[in-house]
């Protein structure tokens, strides 16, 4: 997915609102999706790019194929294995083998899709969610 396919699920006036996420301007989200860094080059095989960096350091993510949003933090991915923190359920610590399901699994829904994303952000909703996870 590049750049021109992000920005055009995404309303440009989302950038405008204030809010602790930091958006990738086109050099920033190359950087954050390529080989070897954490999260976006080990969600990239699997479909997933990061769009949008936390105060945190962590990231938001959309993937190619899925409408939803998402957030994963940047230590839970590494060559082999994927050990993140459940926080959909029982905020316990899980290891998986590194793959696209468990991928999947390690990442935490923010929206349904880019509508639900930016009512969540103009809201404030969104900042709320990420003090509670980042």
């Amino acid at each position: 997915m590049n750049f021109t396919e992000v920005n055009q699920r995404f309303s440009d006036g989302l950038r405008e609102i204030p809010s602790q996420l930091r958006w990738c301007e086109r050099t920033r989200y190359e950087e954050e999706n390529m080989s070897g860094v954490a999260p976006g080059g080990y969600l990239n095989p699997w479909g997933f790019f990061v769009i949008a960096t936390t105060i945190g350091g962590n990231a938001v993510v959309v993937g190619e194929n899925d409408e939803r949003v998402f957030f994963s933090d940047h230590t839970w991915f590494g060559d082999d294995e994927i050990s993140f923190e459940d926080l959909r359920e029982s905020k316990k610590w899980i290891d998986l083998p590194y793959s696209r399901e468990n991928v999947i699994k390690a990442l935490y829904p923010l929206a349904e899709n880019a509508i639900e994303f930016e009512a969540k952000i103009r809201s404030g909703e969104l900042d709320r969610l990420l003090d509670e996870i980042d």
